[in-house]
């Protein structure tokens, strides 16, 4: 056994998953408390004011505020948008950094 960083491992390195089953629950039942993270803040509707061949933009919404839209929030078979293009998306809180905000399920008005 290692004791180091505060934890104890065993061999090399602790298996993927090893608190998780130390704590009697299966990595399905983990997971949702990942994303979770992710709070709603409110439903909205804007234009699309940029969008990047990066895979990433930002729409204003009604109220004049700008929200980043990632690739990953569009609807299913959907790549990038057009400037202009009108959409209805969540406000969620960034799940890496929670002060930020950006769009979630994304849908074409």
């Amino acid at each position: 056994m290692n004791h180091y960083d505060g934890w104890t491992h065993f061999g090399p390195a602790a298996p993927r998953g090893a608190f998780v089953a130390s704590v009697g629950i299966s990595i399905e039942d983990a997971a949702p408390a990942r994303r979770s993270k992710q709070k709603v803040v409110s439903m909205h509707s804007g234009k699309i004011t940029k969008w990047l061949d990066k895979g990433y933009g930002f729409a204003k919404t009604a109220d004049g505020d700008d929200v980043f839209v990632h690739c990953s929030a569009l609807p299913s078979g959907l790549e990038s948008l057009q400037v202009g293009t009108a959409i209805e998306f969540e406000i969620v809180t960034d799940p890496r950094n929670p002060a930020r905000y950006r769009a979630a399920k994304v849908a074409l008005r």
